[in-house]
């Protein structure tokens, strides 16, 4: 997995933890940061499967890829969809649109 990639997830799944754990007063911003860290973190798998040779035209084909099992059985289960979404605009060359995101 190139290291951008390992990284952001890293922090993503950090902030994950964080979040899960965190006190009232405190869930708002874990749950920003974990946010940005999750968009951060698909914002290097763009880039990183933009630069594959051979990339795959199906969602269903790149959740093969091994780098992209690697990521989905490090997720927790909760954010599986979410990062099969992201994926398949993706793979499907679209960009969200900030307003977009999940709330």
């Amino acid at each position: 997995m190139l290291e951008a990639v390992e990284q952001a997830l890293k922090t993503t799944l950090h902030h994950w933890n964080k979040m899960k754990g965190s006190s009232e007063e405190e869930a708002e911003d874990e749950a920003n940061q974990f946010e940005a860290s999750f968009y951060k973190l698909m914002e290097e798998v763009r880039m990183w499967f933009n630069r594959l040779d051979n990339r795959p035209s199906t969602v269903e084909d790149a959740l093969e890829l091994p780098d992209i099992i690697e990521i989905t059985e490090a997720l927790p289960a909760e954010l599986y969809l979410n990062f099969e979404t992201e994926l398949d605009l993706i793979v499907d060359g679209k960009i969200r649109e900030e307003d977009e995101k999940y709330d």
